[in-house]
Formats: C-alpha cells, sequence, structure tokens
C-alpha cells in the first residue's frame, strides 16, 4: 500500500478497508452457519430439562392453582365447581392443620441437630492424627443414602412394642416392667421419631463440614500459631467464619426439607392408627396427602391444592426471612 507522510514526519498507513477484501461474503456466511448451528445445539441441549421441567414442574403447579380454588373430589376435573377462596377459609379454620404445623415444627429439631453434630464430628475427622478417615466418613453417610422408606421400616421393627428388638433388651434386663410403648404412646413415638430423623440426616452434614473445612486456607492456622492461639481460639476465629456459607446452606436446605416431611411419618403412622398416637405422625404434607387420598369423599383435590399452596407460601416466608437476616448481618 502507498504510504502516507503526516505532517509530524511520521509514516502512516490509510486504514484497512472494510468490506469484502477483509471479510469476504463466503466466510461471513460460514460464521454465520457455524452460529446458527452452534445455537440450535445449545438450544437442543437445553430443551430436555425444560421440558421436563414443564411437564412435571409448571403444568401441575397451574393446574394445582387451578383446583384450590375449585371443590374436586377426582381426576374428573368436568364435575369440579367454582368455589373462590372457600378451600383456603376451610384450612385455616381446621384445628388439625395447626396441629400438622405444629408437628412439622417439632421434627425440624433434627435440623438444628444434625448442624451441630455434623460440624462436631467433623471437626474431629478432620484431625490430622486421625487414621481410618475414610472409613468413619463412609460409616457416618451410610445411613444417608439408604432407602428413606427401608431404614424408616427398620428402624419400626427395632421399636415396635412386642416383638421389637430394643423392648426385647430392655424387658429382658429389668423385667416386663421396662417394656416401653415406643409406637403406641405419643412421648416415646415423638422421640423415637427424631432419633431415627437425627440418626439418618447426620452423614450428609458431615460430609459437607468435613469439605468446607479442607477447603479453609492454612495459612491463617500458621498464623495464628505463630501469635500462639488455642484450638478454640482458632476454631471460632477462623474454622467458623470461614464455614459459615456452609452452615447457612445447610440451614436453608433443612428448613425446607423439614418443612416438607412426609415419608417416615407416612410410614409409621399408617402402622399406628393412621396418623400416629393423638396424631404426632400428622405433619403438613401428610395432611395434605390424607385430604387427597385418604379422604377425598370429604376434601378431596381442591382442598388438598389449596393447603399445598399455603404450604408453599410458609416454606417462601421462611426462606426470604433466612436471606434477609443473613444479607443484614453481612455474612
Amino acid at each position: 500500500m502507498e504510504e502516507i507522510k503526516q505532517e509530524s514526519g511520521q509514516t502512516a498507513f490509510p486504514a484497512a478497508e472494510t468490506g469484502s477484501a477483509v471479510f469476504p461474503p463466503r466466510r461471513n456466511k460460514e460464521k454465520k452457519r457455524k452460529k446458527y448451528r452452534d445455537g440450535v445445539s445449545g438450544l437442543l441441549m437445553a430443551l430436555p430439562p425444560v421440558i421436563g421441567f414443564a411437564i412435571f414442574g409448571l403444568i401441575p403447579q397451574v393446574v394445582s392453582l387451578w383446583l384450590s380454588f375449585q371443590e374436586a373430589h377426582s381426576f374428573d376435573f368436568a364435575q369440579s365447581v367454582f368455589v373462590g377462596f372457600r378451600n383456603f377459609g376451610e384450612i385455616l379454620s381446621d384445628k388439625s392443620f395447626y396441629l400438622a404445623i405444629g408437628n412439622t415444627v417439632f421434627y425440624m429439631i433434627p435440623t438444628f441437630v444434625c448442624i451441630a453434630l455434623g460440624l462436631a464430628i467433623a471437626v474431629l475427622i478432620s484431625n490430622k492424627g486421625l487414621r481410618g478417615k475414610k472409613f468413619f466418613r463412609s460409616v457416618f453417610f451410610v445411613p444417608y443414602v439408604c432407602s428413606v422408606v427401608a431404614t424408616t421400616v427398620m428402624w419400626y421393627w427395632i421399636f415396635e412394642e412386642d416383638y421389637g428388638i430394643l423392648n426385647g433388651i430392655l424387658v429382658s434386663s429389668f423385667g416386663e416392667g421396662a417394656r416401653v410403648g415406643w409406637l403406641s404412646t405419643e412421648t416415646p413415638f415423638r422421640m423415637a421419631m427424631l432419633f431415627m430423623l437425627i440418626w439418618s440426616g447426620c452423614g450428609y452434614n458431615i460430609i459437607l463440614y468435613q469439605s468446607a473445612i479442607a477447603s479453609v486456607d492454612n495459612t491463617l492456622y500458621e498464623a495464628a500459631d505463630i501469635d500462639g492461639a488455642t484450638s478454640a481460639q482458632k476454631f471460632f476465629h477462623i474454622t467458623w467464619p470461614s464455614i459459615m456459607p456452609t452452615t447457612f446452606f445447610m440451614f436453608i436446605m433443612g428448613v425446607i426439607n423439614g418443612l416438607q416431611a412426609f415419608t417416615t411419618q407416612q410410614v409409621w403412622g399408617d402402622q399406628v392408627g393412621g396418623q400416629g398416637p393423638n396424631q404426632s405422625a400428622l405433619t403438613a404434607v401428610y395432611y395434605i396427602y390424607r385430604k387427597a387420598w385418604v379422604e377425598p369423599t370429604t376434601y378431596g383435590m381442591g382442598y388438598a391444592s389449596a393447603a399445598s399452596w399455603i404450604l408453599a407460601l410458609l416454606i417462601g416466608l421462611v426462606t426470604v426471612i433466612n436471606f434477609r437476616v443473613k444479607k443484614r448481618r453481612g455474612d
């Protein structure tokens, strides 16, 4: 290209011409085709989860919202009758619903116990001088990965009043007077349920806490050792603040899962009067299940759908409050 002399005496070159000289039409078409193929490929890869969510998530939610304003006692929606907010009013005036909410909150106690126990055990397992870490980690995690129904049935036969292993040991050791109605009396039933939930829930927290502790910057501990910090000081000033996001995650997920408690209570409840002694197994989701499937002629799908949306709003409210509290604390 022909050089152009500028007034400054420096040599400059004319700006490159745009258009076909630099980017030929053929190359532009190839780029557009590649971009189009990439877009189509990405769309096809994203479609399966989107379709799955639409079929099993979005559509059922829309139908459930519509049903919550209907009186529907079967899946024949043509026979449903619009009743407005009547279902919501009846639920909020039902004492059994508030009992179910109370039971649900009570069975969330293992959430906080498992967080504390999980942290304590994870700290012990993370000790560099401890041998067999993989073995202990596996032992604690096995109950979490086992089938919930299978473990619930197993514990049912351990606590069974007449033929259970636990009562067999108590009676053989202390006589017939030591027999306890673990599943037929309200307080022992609740205590047995709490014990089972703690046993099955700690393993998950232990694994998460151990991973979080392992990711803490080791130079912080080295600096604390130089300053003469004790083990307690290192835990409360280094370990605990560093694993706070993990703790918050466990708390949020534990609360959400706790508000949806159903399987263990349903398995035991069906064996003992349908809802446990004095309805002690009746949780919010179990309440919804019974209204839809056990008592459909009296309540039905519309009533159960309304109860589901009340529970969903409650879960959303608790989650929002937790996030706002965390944000105010600046964690």
